[in-house]
């Protein structure tokens, strides 16, 4: 009897399959040959490393060799007979057989080709060290080519061969940038079309369509990566991969894959080393002069080289205006030519730079200013009113002030709207502005004006004239003083005229003079006001034929201009009286306006 090769059960001699498991069972003298001729052909090695390899095989496996049990020979019989040490010997070739036959299946018929997921997948690094993207794909040439759709993908591409050409460089070596060399460098030699690749990554597969067959079992392999592990990575960060795949296709197709999870380490090599860029470094801006006329020195040159390559820069106008004395500050700002929104950029060497945010402003305070003594440009002004409201002028006077004020500056005067030196009244504010044309000299010397330049004068009631504009504003008036009437009748006396009017003969006697009113106009907005004394005269006119006739009319004087002068008297614009009309009534006169119809004037008596 003898036991199957595969599960040990109990066969005829003669059986060639077995009839628990159907495996197939050699005659014994063709698989002792067999065994033999494939076990040194295959192993190329004894008896004993090929038992070693199908144990191992077995292992991997997970198969269980169940080898038949010879039968224990038979006692010898006396005699010394050679027929049990005969059959011995066929029972240990028998089971060698079994044994290399075994192996066969194993090492020939049934092997699988074991992968490390590793070599399967292709990663490729792009950007600076913390700010890094990681692509990873399947290591075939279709995957790859299908990833070059992606313009990231690419630029991570160039950024791999710009390394490996710079590795090379290093090394003496030469490295062919293109395209077509970093995909048959990235594609794994599991996954490759070329012959030299595939055979020499397949070790258990030997035969081409067997490998062929491999790789198109293969083809349904993918890759999986949390989105959140592919980007801004640094130096030693993990990368987790995890490869998916149908077991069944892969076994059809003699393959095994192992380590299907695995983690890829981010090392130097992968990622570009971020400088640090500082957009200011070398600016040296100074000040010098006097607090509040400073002068700016300011040259952008100064800056590192590289800076300024990707930079330009600007000021904070308002404050570059206003910026005056120690302690005030200008801000500068640099503008990148490149975009920042990631906090770094790739320049034009290549090289990745990293710029925060705070860099990109630098302040500026001033120091180092010589302090200056303000002027007190109003101390000692002398402001002079003259005229009379609302005819008044303003003169302002600096001759008791300081020498520097009276040598350096100088005043301009603001009027009321409407108005103008010379119209201006009590009450009325004029506005008086300081100003230099030499702040340069004057900070030379020490000094600077105010920062408040301008000072209001108010005309003031006390101590200015003005012009009356009503009756009530008149004092007690001694009107013959005034008029003078005494002299005036004195002098009409054997005249042809009667207090300066033509009286048609000779005033021989003037029996009476007094006064009936005395009366005020102003007219407004003209300033002008006037003042008229009325007199009733009774007195004798001889003819020239030498008749004597008496009359009686009414004679008006006028003076114009009234107004009270600083010391609150009255004063007159003329010094006399003038006549105003002669009338035969009162009446009369007052409907002649007291000798001023044409103007328009109305006249109170003054009571």
């Amino acid at each position: 009897m003898k036991k199957c090769v595969k599960c040990g059960k109990e066969l005829a001699d003669t059986a060639k399959f077995c009839a628990g498991c159907g495996t197939p069972q050699p005659e014994i003298a063709e698989a002792v040959n067999a065994a033999v001729t494939e076990t040194v052909s295959e192993a190329e090695a004894t008896v004993a490393p090929v038992v070693t390899e199908a144990a191992n095989t077995v292992a991997n496996t997970g198969a269980q060799i169940v080898p038949p049990t010879p039968k224990a020979p038979k006692a010898p019989k006396s005699g010394k007979s050679k027929k049990p040490l005969i059959f011995g010997i066929i029972g240990a070739v028998v089971a060698v057989a079994v044994i290399a036959f075994v192996l066969l299946w194993f090492l020939v018929i049934n092997k699988y080709e074991t992968i490390d997921a590793k070599d399967l997948v292709n990663v490729v690094c792009y950007g600076p060290n913390g700010h890094a993207t990681a692509f990873v794909t399947i290591a075939s040439e279709e995957a790859l080519d299908e990833a070059m759709s992606n313009s990231d993908f690419m630029t991570a591409v160039y950024y791999d061969m710009d390394q490996k050409a710079a590795a090379a460089k290093e090394n003496g070596e030469e490295y062919e940038a293109n395209l077509s060399n970093w995909v048959k460098e990235a594609t794994s030699g599991y996954l490759s079309t070329e012959n030299k690749y595939r055979k020499k990554a397949f070790t258990t597969l030997t035969d081409l369509g067997a490998i062929k067959t491999a790789q198109k079992k293969l083809g349904s392999i993918s890759v999986k990566v949390e989105e959140k592990e592919l980007t801004d990575l640094s130096v030693g960060d993990k990368i987790h991969i995890t490869v998916k795949y149908n077991e069944d296709k892969l076994k059809d197709g003699k393959v095994k894959i192992v380590n299907e999870e695995f983690d890829v380490t981010v090392t130097e090599s992968m990622v570009a080393e971020l400088t640090k860029l500082d957009p200011f470094k070398g600016f040296e801006p100074s000040v010098t002069g006097y607090a509040g006329y400073p002068t700016f020195n300011v040259d952008y040159n100064t800056i590192d080289s590289t800076a300024r390559e990707y930079f330009y820069y600007n000021y904070n106008y308002e404050e570059w205006s206003t910026a005056k004395n120690n302690g005030d500050s200008i801000t500068f700002t640099a503008e990148c030519y490149r975009d920042l929104s990631n906090g770094y950029f790739k320049g034009n060497d290549g090289k990745f730079y990293e710029v925060k945010d705070s860099d990109l402003t630098y302040k500026f305070k001033l120091s180092g200013l010589k302090e200056l003594t303000t002027l007190d440009v109003f101390k000692d002004l002398e402001f002079t009113v003259t005229g009379a409201s609302p005819r008044l002028t303003v003169n302002i006077s600096n001759e008791n002030a300081d020498e520097t004020v009276r040598s350096y500056v100088y005043y301009d005067v603001t009027y009321p709207e409407d108005k103008y030196n010379g119209r201006l009244a009590i009450g009325d504010t004029v506005t008086i502005t300081a100003y230099t044309y030499y702040e340069t000299t004057l900070a030379e010397k020490g000094y600077t004006l105010p920062e408040e330049l301008t000072y209001t004068y108010t005309i003031p009631a006390e101590g200015v004239a003005y012009y009356l504009d009503n009756a009530s504003q008149l004092p007690a008036l001694d009107a013959d003083t005034l008029t003078d009437i005494e002299t005036r009748k004195t002098e009409s006396i054997d005249s042809n005229y009667l207090m300066n009017y033509y009286a048609g003969g000779t005033v021989t006697e003037i029996t009476s003079c007094e006064k009936t009113g005395i009366f005020f106009a102003n007219k407004e907005d003209s300033y002008e006001n006037y003042l008229v004394i009325v007199y009733k005269v009774n007195a004798t006119i001889t003819s020239y034929s030498g008749d004597a006739s008496a009359v009686e009319t009414y004679i008006g004087f006028y003076n114009s201009d009234l107004m009270m002068d600083a010391e609150g008297n009255l004063q007159f614009g003329k010094e006399s009286f003038d006549r105003c009309g002669s009338f035969e009534s009162l009446e009369a006169l007052a409907e002649d306006n007291y000798g001023f119809t044409y103007y328009d004037i109305t006249f109170e008596e003054v009571k």
